[in-house]
């Protein structure tokens, strides 16, 4: 029990004084009772939470009044005086009212997270404060059924490591409860606060084991609906692709120098043209104002603004893309397969990039859009103007 004078001291105060090696609260006759109520010395008849020890009241004139240990053995341990008083109010709450709130818990993999369980509010049959000081044992023990559940407080500092890892070892479920933002409430004022309304979060519980068979029947299905999905893909981009616009700027490329960049990737994309006439549109872009740098995403807007992806470009998940690949299959993304374009026009220096990210045509790709070869072959991989400085 907490007597009233007792309950008007803030949480904040009372981890404060007890930081600065005084105590204001102690134990007398069972009772948690404030210094203000009793009398000066031996005399106060009160012993130390933390280890029991007689304790003295000094009330003089040079200090604000506060409980010392009797004959100047203090105990390590009584360091942590806040916290014990702190975890038997919070029993004597939660043992009074038989209930405490849970908070939901969710887990989360690749495919975004997943609800387990609700927050609610869970009728208890028993509540326990445990005991011992600097070892590692929870704050307060409470049983439903029989099922188990300790909950920790913290104000100042949460559950270290070493504790979370001891904790694991119970297995048991396990609740972590924050009263940081509550310092400047009287302890009267924490009933409700410590019941449900102050943030909790759950560090261990069945819950969590829940979780995980969720999110392993989630894969499967998953995994179901990819290998669905990529049948449907695999369909779509097996299709025959005509050249759009009678393919003009292809043919205006591939005769010359360029012509050699206009080959086929043999990855399967969502393109309607062939490989060498989507990638002849690219050039264009470049070409027709080679003054104008170019972003990456107005490119790749100007690839579908131009309508030459198919409308199903938007149910080929990277996920999807991904399991194709699992599957020994080459495909990409449109946006992926222009990405590696512009990253082969930089590598054979005909494409440069400034500082902010946007590509500007060099000179070498004008020069060589304007001279056609002697011959109807592509030109060597290594080109005569990679051994120049632009």
């Amino acid at each position: 029990m907490i007597s009233e004078i007792a309950l008007s001291t803030t949480l904040g105060d009372l981890f404060d004084i007890c930081e600065e090696g005084m105590m204001v609260i102690a134990m007398k006759n069972g009772m948690m009772t404030s210094i203000s109520e009793v009398s000066s010395g031996l005399t106060c008849e009160c012993t130390c939470p933390c280890c029991g020890r007689k304790l003295v009241a000094r009330k003089g004139t040079l200090k604000a009044h506060h409980f010392a240990h009797h004959a100047g053995h203090p105990d390590e341990s009584c360091n942590f005086a806040a916290e014990t008083i702190l975890h038997q109010f919070a029993k004597q709450v939660i043992e009074e009212e038989r209930k405490i709130g849970i908070p939901a818990v969710a887990v989360e993999d690749e495919y975004g997270p997943l609800t387990v369980t609700t927050a609610k509010t869970v009728r208890l049959d028993e509540v326990v404060l445990e005991r011992g000081f600097r070892s590692v044992v929870p704050d307060v023990s409470c049983r439903a059924g029989d099922r188990v559940l300790l909950v920790e407080f913290f104000v100042t500092h949460k559950c270290s490591d070493r504790k979370i890892a001891k904790l694991a070892e119970m297995d048991v479920a396990v609740m972590e409860v924050d009263l940081s933002k509550f310092r400047y409430f009287a302890l009267s004022e924490l009933r409700e606060i410590i019941l449900t309304k102050a943030p909790r979060v759950m560090l261990f519980g069945r819950q969590f084991d829940k979780g995980a068979e969720l999110l392993s029947e989630r894969q499967s299905k998953m995994e179901m609906r990819l290998d669905a999905l990529a049948e449907e893909q695999l369909k779509l981009l097996d299709f025959d692709k005509i050249p759009i616009r009678n393919g003009s700027w292809y043919s205006a490329y591939h005769t010359t120098y360029l012509g050699y960049l206009l080959v086929s990737s043999g990855h399967l994309n969502h393109f309607v043209e062939p490989d060498g006439h989507w990638k002849a549109r690219i050039l264009r872009l470049f070409l027709r104002n080679r003054r104008k740098k170019w972003r990456l995403s107005e490119i790749t807007d100007f690839i579908h603004s131009q309508m030459l992806v198919r409308q199903e470009e938007a149910t080929l998940f990277p996920r999807v893309v991904e399991h194709l690949k699992r599957r020994g299959l080459a495909v990409t993304t449109t946006n992926d397969a222009v990405r590696s374009f512009l990253s082969e026009l930089l590598l054979d220096r005909l494409l440069q990039e400034d500082e902010l990210g946007r590509f500007l045509p060099t000179k070498a790709m004008v020069a060589l859009s304007k001279y056609r070869p002697p011959r109807p072959a592509y030109a060597p991989r290594k080109q005569w103007w990679m051994e120049r400085d632009d």
